[in-house]
């Protein structure tokens, strides 16, 4: 009877199987048709999206398991999708993102991976890799008391989170809007060089060209004064260039 009962629990928390859902952000239409098929075939629920503002709209229904999102986009970068899921607080939780890009510098892979996708992959892209590239990232979803990332000391005294997309300066709790924390990981990526505007305006708010917006610096100098307001001098400003991460100066 004992073990009657220990069976039943025990399937009681078996999960129902479904098909892993993929949303697909990919502007030439024979691409994503190619990369649909074959992963509907290998028995993946596939949603595609041709723009970023397609890619939000069907982010409006649920969190996908796994993004695959072309960077190079008309309108803005993939990275818009990237930052949506952040915002909406399931990056890396119960959606991994794989990055695929014609350029595949570097500097270009470890851009993907500092704004919170799990894998990069170049184009023109290999079916058998995307799919099991794509397996791994749903194996991480699956995972079970899958330890915490922790959290990474930038500078002395800041220390970021890329999970819970906390910020600390000394100890002390700093609540940062969802821009800004974008603002603060693009300048964390290379601090040792000032980023210009153009390229800020690009990668935290898919601006494709900066035109005349005062956006960033607004967001910047709100950033500077929540961080200084705990004893954090840490953005500096080049004139008329952009903005670096500022190292603490020795005492």
């Amino acid at each position: 009877m004992q073990r009657t009962s220990t069976i039943t629990e025990q399937q009681a928390t078996v999960p129902v199987l479904r098909a892993p859902k993929v949303l697909l952000l990919e502007p030439r239409e024979e691409v994503a048709k190619a990369i649909a098929d074959g992963l509907t075939a290998d028995d993946m629920e596939v949603c595609v999206a041709a723009t970023a503002a397609q890619a939000a709209s069907r982010l409006r229904s649920g969190s996908p398991d796994v993004a695959i999102v072309r960077v190079e986009l008309a309108e803005a970068t993939g990275y818009t999708v990237v930052d949506r899921l952040r915002e909406l607080r399931v990056l890396a939780e119960r959606c991994q993102v794989i990055a695929i890009s014609e350029n595949a510098s570097p500097i270009d892979r470890v851009r993907a991976l500092s704004r919170g996708c799990v894998d990069f992959l170049a184009l023109p892209l290999y079916y058998p890799e995307l799919h099991a590239r794509v397996q791994l990232a749903l194996s991480r979803n699956a995972a079970t008391g899958a330890e915490r990332v922790e959290a990474i000391e930038v500078l002395g005294g800041l220390r970021i989170d890329p999970r819970s997309m906390e910020v600390h300066v000394n100890g002390q709790a700093v609540t940062l809007s969802g821009k800004e924390w974008a603002l603060l990981v693009a300048l964390v990526r290379d601090p040792t060089r000032v980023m210009t505007k153009a390229e800020l305006l690009r990668d935290v708010w898919g601006f494709a060209s900066p035109g005349r917006t005062r956006t960033l610096d607004s967001h910047a100098c709100r950033l500077r004064n929540k961080l200084a307001a705990v004893g954090g001098d840490y953005i500096h400003n080049q004139w008329s260039v952009g903005y670096r991460l500022l190292p603490v100066s020795p005492l």
